[in-house]
């Protein structure tokens, strides 16, 4: 325990849940054109005021046999041409993407579909031989690595609370750690009107700014109410769903937990929304947030080549965090 927090290692919480996605980096397909990339998002401080890469990434980088040249256009880095050489210089195979294809923006590693045409050209024993076509990719993005490691943290303050019931308990009874078993009413948790006039909820302040990857709620009174959490962006002031669901917490004392959808901020305020049962009270006793300062992202986009007479793959390692680029595995063609 550090303060507040909880610092957590080796991809495991302190309740024993591991870090989604902490293994390797998976399985190349044997069709069309898969690359694996590596992308972190970090703290506020360590980016430029423009971009969170602005000056890090080189243009291209070699590994393996295969160089990769990358292009920008604002904060969008994407991977422009894959270039295979023969040990002598007599065999020349580049493959060039128009428009790249963007494996980071502003914020995070690129998530989404993608689509233009290639050109692949081929050098060998003098002669030139060029083929162009379509493709199309789909990227998606997976959280591995939390910069500077997970830690866990309680809610320190209450910013706001809606629909509190006048005349007992505290909003100031959902900081800090659990400390009431009770099922009924008292002053150590926040407790929400019967049949409020306004939906109940409550902003929550935490110490240290985080990239949110769990929340734990501790309920009190009637549980199984929670219905939403949000965290706001601090560069928007906007409220971003973290979790929106059903509730399944059936006994007091227990906990509601909730993996997070990642966000490409920390942030240090949490809001939860309560679906009400009617006629009936709900308390929260205590509110633990996980995260970590930033996160590295394994992010995977399978790129289908129109009309290629042989499969090309390739793995790029992109790390948002401090700028770097490497290509650990090089590339391939064929099969």
């Amino acid at each position: 325990m550090e303060g507040n927090h909880t610092v957590l290692r080796d991809g495991r919480m302190a309740d024993g849940h591991r870090l989604r996605g902490a293994s390797g980096f998976g399985r190349i397909g044997r069709a069309g054109v898969v690359l694996v990339l590596v992308a972190c998002s970090g703290k506020e401080s360590a980016r430029s005021s423009e971009c969170p890469w602005s000056s890090g990434y080189p243009e291209a980088v070699a590994s393996g046999g295969a160089s990769f040249q990358f292009a920008r256009d604002g904060c969008r880095l994407g991977v422009s041409v894959v270039e295979f050489a023969g040990g002598d210089g007599s065999f020349v195979e580049t493959w060039s993407f128009e428009p790249p294809l963007a494996i980071a923006d502003d914020v995070l590693a690129t998530t989404g579909e993608a689509s233009g045409t290639y050109l692949r050209t081929i050098v060998s024993g003098g002669s030139t031989r060029e083929e162009t076509g379509g493709f199309s990719a789909v990227l998606t993005r997976e959280p591995v690595v939390a910069s500077g490691g997970l830690f866990e943290q309680w809610a320190t303050a209450v910013i706001e609370a809606r629909g509190t019931d006048p005349s007992q308990g505290s909003p100031a009874g959902a900081t800090g750690s659990p400390d009431t078993s009770l099922r009924g009413s008292n002053d150590l948790v926040w407790l929400t009107q019967a049949d409020a006039p306004e939906v109940p909820s409550i902003v929550l302040g935490f110490d240290t700014p985080v990239v949110p990857y769990a929340l734990r709620v501790w309920e009190a009174a009637i549980p199984g109410f929670i219905r939403r959490a949000e965290a706001l962006d601090p560069a928007t002031g906007e409220w971003r769903t973290l979790w929106e669901g059903h509730d399944r917490t059936a006994y007091v004392p227990g906990y509601l937990a909730m993996e997070a959808a990642l966000l490409p901020r920390p942030t240090e305020r949490i809001r939860l929304t309560v679906e009400p049962i009617a006629g009936s009270a709900h308390g929260v006793d205590a509110v633990k947030l996980v995260g970590a300062a930033g996160w590295r992202y394994h992010v995977t986009a399978e790129v289908r080549i129109d009309g290629a007479e042989v499969p090309l793959s390739l793995r790029v390692l992109v790390d948002t965090f401090d700028g770097s680029v490497g290509v650990p595995d090089g590339a391939r063609v064929g099969s």
